[in-house]
């Protein structure tokens, strides 16, 4: 009796051994049996994941030594455990704990010997060369510009001046001052009368037909023409002192003139009129 429990006793023990070798899985073991469930090869894998299949291989084996670096095993686990569709951060996280995880370190090159740096004397020295160099530099340029700047004159310039060069002294400073203000007032009597010739120069006024058309002009009351102007026929108004006005018949018919410049219509075709002053500024302003 006592046989046959222990007998049962062992078998128990013996089938719970599968649930206690699953949970001490490593993390290669656990993907080899994900891709050896999907029925899937390490090399369409790779290719899937563009990864080398070394490295896949190595991952399922534990084997990290063969990665670059802990960084790179990482990455590939980290890819690797997401398309077999398992618990991507307790891998990492058993990963960790199999490998003792720690980052890499940067080993950055150090010199052995101290970089060089120049003595206080060595830089004084260097100053003092600059300052003497700029020194000569400066006292050369300086040297031509001045022999440059200097004309040589001859004998013959000393004695022959053009004729309309006046050499100033303190004999002759008077006229040439009294000289110069008689050409300044010349200059603005010239300006002044100019300018007053402009102001009374009287301006013309010329009527045009552009086609047959009566006109009449009248100055107080006074009758200075009636008739009838034929197309392309001109006319110049007489220059008066009182102002003269116009009346026609047909105000489209004319084209009015100012010092030549034409000025706006007087009217349409066919319309009658009567007072349009012929003055020059009161037609420029139309």
């Amino acid at each position: 009796m006592k046989k046959e429990t222990k007998e049962k006793t062992v078998e128990q023990e013996v089938s719970k051994q599968p649930d206690f070798v699953e949970e001490i899985l490593t993390v290669g073991l656990m993907l080899k049996k994900a891709r050896e469930e999907k029925g899937e090869s390490i090399e369409k894998i790779a290719n899937t994941l563009r990864i080398r299949p070394v490295y896949l291989k190595a991952l399922e084996e534990s084997d990290y030594e063969s990665f670059p670096g802990k960084a790179y095993a990482l990455g590939f686990l980290r890819g690797y455990a997401a398309f077999l569709e398992l618990d991507v951060d307790k891998l990492l996280t058993q990963y960790r704990q199999e490998t003792s995880f720690k980052p890499d370190e940067l080993n950055m090159p150090v010199s052995e010997q101290p970089a060089p740096f120049p003595s206080i004397k060595c830089l004084l020295v260097g100053v003092a060369a600059i300052v003497v160099v700029w020194g000569f530099w400066y006292f050369l340029t300086y040297k031509e510009t001045q022999i440059e700047t200097i004309p040589v004159i001859s004998s013959e310039q000393e004695t022959v001046l053009p004729e309309d060069v006046i050499v100033v002294s303190e004999e002759n400073i008077e006229p040439v001052v009294e000289k110069e203000q008689k050409i300044l007032k010349e200059l603005e009597v010239s300006k002044e009368t100019t300018a007053k010739k402009e102001k009374d120069k009287k301006r013309s006024v010329q009527i045009v037909a552009r086609e047959e058309v009566w006109v009449e002009i009248e100055q107080d009351d006074t009758l200075i023409l009636s008739r009838t102007l034929k197309k392309g026929e001109k006319y110049d108004v007489p220059e008066s002192k009182e102002e003269l006005f116009l009346k026609t018949g047909n105000a489209g018919g004319l084209d009015v003139f100012v010092d030549g410049k034409k000025v706006k219509p007087l009217g349409g075709v066919g319309k009658v009129v009567s007072g349009i002053s012929l003055s020059p500024e009161k037609l420029k302003k139309r």
